[in-house]
This record gives structure tokens, C-alpha cells and sequence, in this order.
């Protein structure tokens, strides 16, 4: 018959219809892996970008400390 879904066929004779197209593709888990990165990867660089920025203002404060104590020596010396 034209227009029919091809059929798995069982020991026994017995014919069980495939699945649906779309019932098929219901199932199919193929971007999932790509949704799970959407959500975990902004999370993930926020994360990574936070400590960052807070290396950088703890470089900062270390330099700016060094700075003040060096200026501090300086002016009692002289």
C-alpha cells in the first residue's frame, strides 16, 4: 500500500506498526547535550570571569599596599 509506515516484523509472523515520524522524533535525545551546555555554560563563565576579577583586585590591593609602605619608608628616612 502507498502512504504506509513500514512494519518491524516478530518470530511467529507476528507485525508490530513503527513508530510515527514524529513520535520518533520525540524520543530522539540528539540536542540535549547542547541545551544542558546553553544553561550550564553562561553559569560556568560567571563563575570563571568572578574569580578573575577578584584576582585582579586582590593583585591591586597587594600593589597599591607595597606602594603605600614604600612611601611610608621613604618619607621617615628622609
Amino acid at each position: 500500500m502507498p502512504g504506509t509506515i513500514a512494519s518491524t516484523s516478530y518470530p511467529g509472523g507476528r507485525t508490530r506498526p513503527a513508530l510515527r515520524p514524529w513520535l520518533v522524533m520525540l524520543r530522539d535525545c540528539g540536542g540535549g547535550p547542547a541545551i544542558e551546555f546553553g544553561i550550564v555554560a553562561p553559569i560556568f563563565l560567571m563563575i570563571l570571569l568572578g574569580i578573575y576579577q577578584f584576582g585582579l583586585a586582590c593583585s591591586n590591593y597587594l600593589f597599591l599596599t607595597n606602594a603605600v609602605i614604600a612611601g611610608a619608608q621613604t618619607l621617615s628616612v628622609s
